[in-house]
């Protein structure tokens, strides 16, 4: 490489990382309020759901790759396999 090349690259480098400190790209992440409620959880290799609501805890047991809706808790969780031989699967919880 010839030294104008080089010298480009840098330049770029350096003024593209100048220009995230100068955005204020901390890092951090700030957070106001409260969580109110631990929502719902699951323990990995089971399709078995907790959800706490209102004070109250319920558990719920799901078939794989479905969709089911969780009323007590006012969440709908969906899995669904990532690849084809069925050895990675998502559990997507949203709340309403």
């Amino acid at each position: 490489m010839d030294a104008k090349k080089i010298f480009a690259a840098l330049a770029v480098l350096a003024l593209s990382t100048s220009l995230c400190q100068a955005a204020g790209h901390s890092g951090k992440v700030r957070f106001v309020g409260q969580v109110v409620e631990a929502g719902c959880w699951n323990v990995a290799g089971t399709y078995s759901v907790t959800c706490q609501h209102n004070n109250a805890t319920a558990h719920y047991k799901l078939a794989s790759a479905s969709r089911a809706a969780l009323p007590v808790s006012n969440a709908n969780v969906v899995t669904r396999w990532l690849n084809g031989d069925k050895s990675l699967e998502l559990m997507q919880i949203t709340y309403n």
